[in-house]
């Protein structure tokens, strides 16, 4: 067996049972071993091997072993980069109710590297996936329904989508919809409405840097919600920091009078992430401090 040069004398217990269980048709437990290859838990390092292991996954009908061996190949790591093996272990893996390799197929379509940029097909994938409960993949599909991309524009269902994949845990999800909802678009604006759904994308364990942009930003102006600067400051924080340039721009406004070098730092982060109006910001406030030190 292929785990046998790797076992030692202090293998644990776990490591022998996945083993037994890989050799058994148990695709989990063949992932479980693949990803302790990968990160040398308890074994020699081995991607090489991994990508065996997920092989072996596949041919045990293990979605997810599909998938890993079609990301190795659609990204060149381990084995040469080989889109059209990629795609049929993507679709083999979507086929087993795996919902991440159906976008992943998708994706492989929008971006056109199987030779032509189709995005129909990769509608027709990213729907796959949100069936087969994955949640990047409702957003994905709410946009192209939106945009129309199938032939035909569903502005009503595309937003059921969105909440969908909020509710299914996407973050990016919960701000599409917020975003409608703030801007009328397609729907009556609700600026309540659209603030409780910045809120929950920026609370998702996976947050948006947008969402917590734009929920940060309430709080500070206490307009919608009951005023609350200084949480609204974090939350501009956490989306400038996580490469938000408006929030940055937005958290240099809130800093400049009563922090200024911290408004500068913040200023010069969104110039950095290319943001104009940031640049400028950031140079008023370099000025300022400049001033500040003469007197």
């Amino acid at each position: 067996m292929v785990w046998a040069l790797l076992m030692t004398s202090a293998l644990s217990a776990d490591l022998g049972a996945d083993e037994r269980a890989c050799e058994g048709a148990d695709g989990a437990a063949c992932m479980r071993l693949a990803t302790r290859s990968l990160r040398g838990d308890g074994v020699a390092r081995d991607a090489h091997l991994a990508m065996r292991l997920w092989a072996q996954a596949c041919r045990h009908q293990h979605g997810p072993g599909c998938t890993a061996q079609a990301d190795a190949f659609a990204h060149g790591e381990v084995v040469g980069l080989d889109y059209s093996r990629a795609t049929e272990l993507y679709a083999q893996g979507c086929e087993l109710g795996d919902g991440t390799a159906c976008r992943a197929l998708g994706e492989l379509h929008l971006m056109g590297a199987l030779g032509t940029l189709d995005g129909t097909t990769a509608g027709l994938w990213y729907q796959r996936g949100c069936e087969n409960k994955d949640a990047e993949s409702c957003t994905a599909v709410g946009l192209w329904l939106e945009r129309g991309d199938g032939g035909t524009k569903d502005p009503g269902l595309a937003r059921a989508l969105f909440q969908q994949a909020c509710d299914m845990g996407h973050a990016r999800g919960c701000t599409q919809l917020g975003i409608r909802l703030q801007l009328g678009d397609g729907v009556k604006r609700d600026a309540e409405a659209a603030v409780t759904w910045f809120e929950r994308g920026c609370r998702a364990e996976a947050w948006d840097p947008e969402a917590c942009r734009e929920w940060g930003l309430a709080q500070v102006e206490g307009k919608v919600v009951p005023q609350e600067a200084v949480q609204g400051r974090v939350d501009l924080e956490r989306a400038c920091y996580a490469g938000d340039h408006i929030g940055c721009r937005h958290l240099a406004d809130l800093l400049r009078k009563s922090a200024t070098e911290e408004a500068l730092i913040a200023a010069e982060r969104g110039c950095e992430l290319g943001d104009a109006l940031s640049c400028s910001k950031s140079q008023k406030l370099r000025y300022r401090l400049i001033l500040k030190s003469q007197r």
